[in-house]
């Protein structure tokens, strides 16, 4: 939808230059938004240069790199499977009495051949009887490489209305 609007806004603003004339013209234009890793408005560019242009095996090549890109740097949730590979260790948590948001640290070691990109986790709390007294999810930016470790600290979670004796932390979900 947002590459529609890009091209829609493009389309507005420069009108069709998809002539010979005009190769040149979108190389550079699309030479300088794949510079940015614009990719989208990039490709709009790379499309409008002719086949019978010198410069169409340029954009060509453009155009399949960005393709690359999509097919690798896409977010892709972990399989069950893989996240069975992640495993979060370590984990410790305190607590801010006065704002009540929990501060966790932890390890994400992460036993998959790919790139972690984030991770979910599910902090449950805890009062000294073991009664829980709440529960926080969230998302954390996670790039951790295909057999190696991650340190997390000061994860903030989010706000209790109760304050807590132990917590624990569970890896709900991954994306690459």
């Amino acid at each position: 939808m947002k590459r529609l609007a890009v091209i829609a806004i493009l389309l507005i603003m420069g009108g069709c230059h998809n002539s010979l004339e005009n190769a040149t013209y979108n190389m550079k234009k699309g030479d300088a938004f794949y510079e940015t890793k614009e990719y989208d408005v990039a490709e709009y560019y790379y499309d409008k240069i002719p086949e019978e242009s010198p410069l169409y095996a340029q954009a060509r090549a453009k155009l399949d790199s960005i393709a690359s890109f999509r097919k690798y740097w896409s977010v892709r949730t972990v399989s069950e499977e893989d996240l069975k590979k992640i495993v979060l260790a370590d984990h410790s948590a305190s607590m801010n009495k006065s704002t009540m948001k929990p501060l966790h640290s932890f390890v994400i070691i992460n036993n998959t051949s790919r790139t972690l990109s984030s991770i979910t986790v599910e902090f449950t709390y805890f009062d000294m009887n073991y009664h829980e007294v709440g529960k926080l999810t969230c998302d954390v930016d996670a790039p951790v490489g295909p057999k190696k470790k991650g340190v997390f600290n000061r994860v903030e979670p989010g706000t209790l209305t109760h304050t807590f004796h132990k917590s624990e932390a569970k890896l709900v979900g991954a994306q690459y």
